[in-house]
């Protein structure tokens, strides 16, 4: 799974007390006035594993969570009206309140509104969205380029801190037509597409070629030079960090790429997740692909 959970059983009469956007008092976590007839939050506390765990609840607002996604040290949550609302630390913009500010409370994203958003998926700081529009926006750290924006015109695209809002994320075209975003899955420092075709796309870091974009190719043997030259040592340099590649330096793709693999072109897929060192396919005959880092042999082979 992406980090993601849809349909999620919740105990009659729980709600997820909410925050207007914008942060008006009155709502979420207890917070405002708790006059009659205005909407009250309960909070209970309780210990699990000597950690203290916050059940909210909301008495009146009626609002139902249907997905919620965490990353680092933020929630994002998705209503049954295609309302999405985040909480939590804001300080790479992953809330996308176009702000760093951290906010407490599940609070409205003004600038997902109008999209009809359909799913959610947080990344460790950034977090990304897929649309009714089919397309997928993102937001938060783009240090790796995971926000996807690096053909969209976008001056945000080579800004290497974040994004503050939900920006549309460049989608190739292939063979003229317009790939069509169907889900969204955000890695740690990375992100997949699916589309309606059933292909997956990738941006971020490809270390550990954990985004399958590269190839499992050696670099080429370098010409004989007279032994040490300044051109040798360039060379012996050079051929190093290809030798390093995918495992030991950051591999960055700041567009969406479809999978290096031949194999993944006569291959529909249909769900897809990522850790920080490897990541998962799932096809639609329910074959497992598994590629990245295997130090622990959890790419299920030796």
């Amino acid at each position: 799974d992406d980090g993601s959970t849809g349909g999620v059983a919740r105990p009659a009469g729980e709600r997820l007390a909410t925050g207007a956007g914008g942060g008006g008092g009155g709502s979420g976590g207890g917070k405002g006035g708790g006059k009659s007839g205005s909407r009250r939050g309960q909070v209970n506390n309780v210990s699990v594993a000597g950690c203290d765990l916050q059940l909210f609840r909301s008495l009146s607002s009626g609002t139902v969570i249907e997905q919620v996604s965490c990353g680092k040290d933020f929630v994002a949550c998705l209503t049954d009206k295609h309302v999405l609302m985040t909480f939590g630390n804001g300080s790479t913009g992953a809330l996308g309140h176009d702000s760093t500010a951290d906010v407490t409370a599940p609070t409205i994203v003004q600038a997902a509104i109008t999209l009809d958003v359909l799913q959610v998926s947080c990344g460790w700081s950034h977090m990304v969205i897929a649309c009714a529009d089919q397309h997928a926006y993102a937001c938060g750290s783009n240090a790796s380029g995971q926000l996807g924006l690096g053909g969209s015109g976008h001056a945000e695209a080579t800004d290497p801190t974040s994004v503050l809002k939900p920006a549309r994320m460049y989608i190739p075209i292939e063979s003229g037509q317009f790939r069509k975003c169907k889900r969204v899955c955000a890695g740690p420092d990375g992100t997949f597409v699916l589309t309606s075709e059933g292909k997956v796309l990738a941006c971020g870091n490809n270390r550990w070629n954990k985004l399958a974009l590269r190839k499992a190719t050696l670099p080429a043997t370098p010409s004989p030079l007279p032994s040490g030259s300044q051109q040798q040592q360039q060379q012996q340099q050079q051929q190093q960090q290809q030798q390093q590649q995918p495992d030991e330096i950051d591999d960055l793709y700041t567009e969406l790429q479809p999978l290096a693999d031949e194999m993944f072109e006569s291959i529909r897929l249909v769900a897809m997740a990522m850790g920080e060192r490897h990541s998962a396919l799932i096809d639609d005959k329910g074959q497992l692909y598994t590629f990245g880092q295997n130090t622990y042999g959890q790419l299920g082979y030796e």
